[in-house]
């Protein structure tokens, strides 16, 4: 009896043996034939003629689990590429051996190839998963190509290995898109220089948590790629962590301000879908709670903007916080100080800036002082003074003692 029996999909005429033709390894040419043959036959596969060739199609469930896939012989009626599964296509732990092709392939149900080993180069460029993918402890020893790749619903790649080049170029994920605990031996790119289909590359969630890059990362795509603020946030984290690593430490601090904006936008986009789902469910009371979370989030968004990003651009830039010193202390102060006379001794422009000078660093000789609408004015510039010098400093200091 096959020592696989227990999957249930055994081949009838060879069930008897240690290992029945459809979990065998290491097929000769002869038995690879007869493999596929009885492949189509036990699943009802058809071959229909296209306009771009004879494709396969299975017309209901399919399960391959355990099965052992040998490299199709030549001359064979039968191929991956362009197949139609109509229904769920399990290929839990099967294997397959030397290169797989199942490019422009159609998952019409869902798509399961947890557990599953590819040997060689596994090619699923152009292929269209409208169900459920799963990938998870997969094993691709050779590259992994998922270019223009469309996945409808959730794409699922936890703690699956990825031994050479993993290429997810202009993939489409309308679902979630999770590569929790995946280990990268190979790079992983993600970028291309055409946009997908419909101008998004993630949709909804992705997550990269515990992952492992072991030769880069390369997922650099514009923001208007990303229909979810979290999912941007997440994919420059990721970029950003790569690029530390590396030394490269320009370009991590532009994507440390990227990360961060998008983290930003996230919590305004958070509260947004927070108010919409609260109207819906408890109407009235629901929308005074869902405004007053979109209020603190605008709040919140807009002081983090002024404090920090307007600064210093998350404490990166340093020549933002000089000019900004002195563009407000040696122009715009000084201005208000002569237009609203709120300056006892000023009689001149020279006398502005002077003064302006002396508020901002706090000096307060008190030849000049401020007067009605000046005190005002001249705490104001005192408080932005002090605080414009901190930034600096804190800039100054992320940059070169890190």
């Amino acid at each position: 009896m096959c020592k696989l029996h227990f999957y249930g999909n055994c081949d009838r005429g060879t069930s008897s043996q240690e290992y029945c033709i459809f979990h065998r390894r290491s097929k000769s040419e002869e038995e690879a034939r007869v493999f596929y043959e009885r492949l189509l036959k036990r699943f009802g596969a058809r071959i229909e003629e296209t306009p771009a060739g004879p494709r396969v199609v299975f017309p209901g469930d399919a399960d391959f689990r355990g099965y052992v896939f040998p490299d199709i012989p030549d001359r064979m009626a039968f191929a991956w590429s362009r197949a139609v599964f109509k229904g769920k296509a399990d290929f839990s732990r099967a294997v397959f051996e030397g290169y797989t092709d199942f490019s422009e392939a159609i998952f019409e149900g869902e798509a399961r190839f947890s557990l599953a080993t590819f040997t060689g180069d596994a090619d699923f460029t152009g292929a269209k998963f409208r169900g459920r993918a799963g990938f998870s402890s997969a094993d691709f020893e050779g590259n992994a190509n998922f270019s223009l790749a469309v996945f409808e619903a959730d794409a699922d790649f936890t703690e699956a290995k990825f031994r050479g080049h993993a290429v997810f170029s202009g993939a489409e994920f309308r679902g979630d898109a999770v590569f929790d605990n995946v280990v990268f031996e190979g790079p992983v790119y993600f970028e291309s220089h055409e946009p997908p289909s419909s101008g998004i590359q993630f949709h909804g969630r992705l997550s990269f948590r515990y992952t492992r890059f072991h030769s880069g990362v390369f997922i650099e795509v514009p923001s208007s790629w990303f229909k979810r603020a979290r999912s941007e946030a997440e994919a420059r984290r990721v970029q950003r962590l790569f690029y530390e690593r590396e030394g490269m430490r320009s370009e991590a601090d532009r994507l440390m301000v990227q990360e961060m904006r998008a983290h930003r936008r996230a919590r305004l986009q958070e509260a947004m879908e927070y108010l919409r789902g609260e109207a819906r469910r408890k109407g009235l009371r629901g929308v005074l709670a869902g405004l007053a979370m979109l209020l603190g989030a605008a709040v919140s968004y807009a002081l983090e903007y002024i404090l920090v990003d307007l600064t210093s651009e998350y404490g990166v830039n340093w020549h933002r916080p000089i000019i900004l010193w002195v563009v407000a202390v040696l122009l715009v102060f000084p201005l208000l100080y002569m237009l609203l006379g709120g300056a006892e001794g000023v009689n001149n422009p020279w006398d502005a800036v002077y003064f302006s000078v002396v508020t901002a660093t706090t000096l307060g000789y008190g030849d000049i002082r401020p007067v009605g609408v000046g005190r005002l004015l001249a705490s104001a510039e005192a408080i932005f003074g002090t605080f414009m010098w901190a930034v600096f400093l804190v800039v100054i200091s992320r940059r070169y003692m890190r």
